[in-house]
């Protein structure tokens, strides 16, 4: 009976002190605090409030008129908010069958950018991934460059509306997409060299064009995936900013131009990729960190002479790869299938700025922008092994002698592969 009295007493203790916790545990923030949070003046209020969405919108934990709502941000006039939006958006939307199969079946992704010498002339060709297929492509001018630069562009569109959650201008893309595959020539399709894993090439045109249809027809699915999410498949894609004269551009909180001339007027889109929906991958060696934006040009904006990006990566970043040695950072512009490493100042500890020229008339002056850094090298068993003969991992001398040599070493050279040199455009 004495034991058994021990045991009462012990549970009674163990609720009382679980419900004294949890009446302290701190709430879960509502969703409409999230949502206002994505316009903090604080990097790491925004980041954690779209962390916490995304859980959300991807754990099937909102409701319908809640999803309905982060996609009616996504055209909101902050472009902070819209594009964070449009991220967190695109998180749910990549989690649906319909959407991934769509990708596999048209999607065209730039794995490797083109490389040119100073006279135009390509060092290594571009390569690029539809499909399980590889093809590959020239710089320009050359006619694979062209219609490389087509597709992609093409299927870029397509996405968009796709993680907007927008099915007619989906179908609109997707039918403008065909008309640029239905112009190419058979020999423009040899030339992108497209092939599966075992070498075997598209056979011409039509079979390029039965990716499109089937994508295409995937629609009706994917307009009831958004339906069972609770999403509508109509809403809005980010709003253009227009752009009249030169000087700062504010493109939300994070991300700032600053146009030194404007030769036409127009717009300038923006729109969030997550890091795993971007149209390009980051350059071999190197991986982006944070977000990546992409920028398009429209209603016939053209600018000239330099143009300035300040990104900003803050301290907390729950978005992607975090920073590791925020002074090896580099902004990255991927534009036209080939990728320049501009030069980037980091003038605080966490904004990073770069300037670069604008292509010339014709030409595309944005594209995709993102911060990347090094990959760190891996130790190989063959390093492992030449270090254990000799000696610098037996004993403790040696060990603090590799502490000494570390902390003299100059600050970002702690195993990062070399930087890229900065590639400006060729010559019109």
């Amino acid at each position: 009976m004495r034991l058994i009295r021990h045991l009462v007493r012990l549970i009674a203790l163990v609720a009382l002190c679980t419900g004294v916790s949890g009446a302290h545990a701190q709430a879960p923030a509502s969703f409409d605090s999230l949502l206002a949070q994505l316009a903090d003046n604080e990097f790491s209020t925004r980041e954690a409030a779209q962390r916490e969405l995304t859980e959300r919108a991807t754990g099937a934990q909102l409701s319908g008129a809640q999803i309905q709502r982060v996609q009616a941000a996504m055209s909101s006039a902050d472009l902070e908010v819209s594009r964070r939006a449009t991220e967190i958006f695109g998180a749910f939307v990549q989690s649906l069958p319909s959407f991934r199969a769509m990708r596999e079946a048209a999607g065209v992704t730039l794995t490797r950018a083109v490389s040119v010498d100073e006279n135009g002339d390509t060092t290594e060709t571009g390569r690029f991934r539809i499909d399980s297929g590889n093809g590959e492509f020239d710089g320009p001018p050359a006619t694979s460059h062209d219609n490389f630069v087509a597709l992609q562009q093409a299927w870029t569109r397509v996405q968009q509306a796709l993680l907007a959650g927008n099915a007619a201008q989906a179908g609109q893309a997707l039918d403008a997409y065909k008309a640029v595959v239905d112009g190419f020539t058979p020999n423009d399709v040899t030339f992108l060299q497209i092939g599966n894993e075992t070498d075997e090439l598209l056979q011409g045109k039509d079979d390029l064009l039965a990716h499109v249809r089937d994508a295409r027809d995937l629609l009706t699915a994917f307009r009831m995936d958004l339906a069972n999410g609770g999403a509508a498949d109509d809403s809005a894609l980010p709003l253009p900013r227009p752009v009249l004269g030169a000087g700062v551009l504010p493109m939300g909180t994070s991300l700032q131009l600053s146009l030194s001339a404007v030769t036409l007027p127009g717009s300038l889109q923006l729109f969030g990729f997550l890091v795993e929906h971007a149209p390009a991958l980051a350059p071999a060696g190197y991986q982006f960190v944070g977000h990546v934006f992409y920028l398009e040009a429209q209603d016939g904006l053209e600018v000239a002479g330099p143009i300035a990006i300040d990104m900003e990566f803050g301290a907390v970043q729950l978005i992607g790869r975090p920073a590791g040695n925020a002074e090896a950072l580099q902004i990255l512009r991927i534009a036209g299938g080939q990728a320049y490493f501009l030069d980037s100042t980091l003038h605080d500890p966490y904004h990073l700025t770069a300037v670069y020229d604008a292509a010339p008339t014709g030409a595309d002056s944005f594209g995709l922008f993102g911060i990347v850094e090094a990959v760190p090298v891996a130790p190989t068993p063959w390093l492992l092994a030449v270090a254990a003969g000799a000696g610098l991992l037996s004993t403790r001398g040696a060990a603090r002698r590799g502490l000494q040599s570390a902390a003299a070493a100059p600050e970002g050279a702690g195993g990062y592969l070399p930087a890229a040199p900065c590639k400006r455009p060729p010559p019109a």
